[in-house]
């Protein structure tokens, strides 16, 4: 938050840390997001019937891809990815910067501001990744008692 005339309150300054962490997840993932693709076409790629695979490398994934249906091609699958990037973000970021600021004075040292980091980051990748395998083992096995609501 700037240090100037604008001072926001707690809950104003908390609001606009998440919508910074999300933007700034959202606009990240534009610029990375077919390199992305490509890793998962790469990595999902089989042997056909001649024995050979479909792609020879990252190049040659992003050019049959942009061949296939130019740059909306690039970017199928976008929304949903963006969906759950924004608020992953929102609270590694914006938590993060808001956490500092209630936690951490301005005088805090180099290695309290990266063992703080550190935690916040643990915390919310606990959080995020242990709720989406709970998701994925539902979404595989319908008859688990994973997925029950007792």
């Amino acid at each position: 938050m700037p240090n100037g005339k604008n001072a926001y309150s707690g809950l104003d300054a908390l609001w606009r840390d998440l919508a910074a962490g999300g933007a700034a997840g959202a606009s990240s993932l534009a610029f990375v997001y077919p390199l992305d693709l490509a890793r998962t076409l790469l990595s999902t790629d089989k042997k056909g019937a001649s024995g050979k695979k479909k792609y020879t490398g990252l190049g040659h994934v992003l050019k049959l891809t942009y061949a296939d249906g130019g740059v909306k091609n690039l970017y199928k699958g976008f929304g949903i990815s963006v969906a759950g990037i924004i608020p992953y973000r929102a609270v590694y970021f914006g938590g993060y910067d808001s956490l500092k600021r209630i936690f951490l004075g301005d005088d805090s040292g180099f290695f309290a501001k990266c063992f703080f980091a550190k935690s916040n980051s643990i915390l919310v990748q606990f959080f995020f990744f242990s709720s989406r395998r709970r998701h994925t083992r539902c979404l595989s096995d319908w008859s688990s008692d994973v997925c029950s609501s007792d």
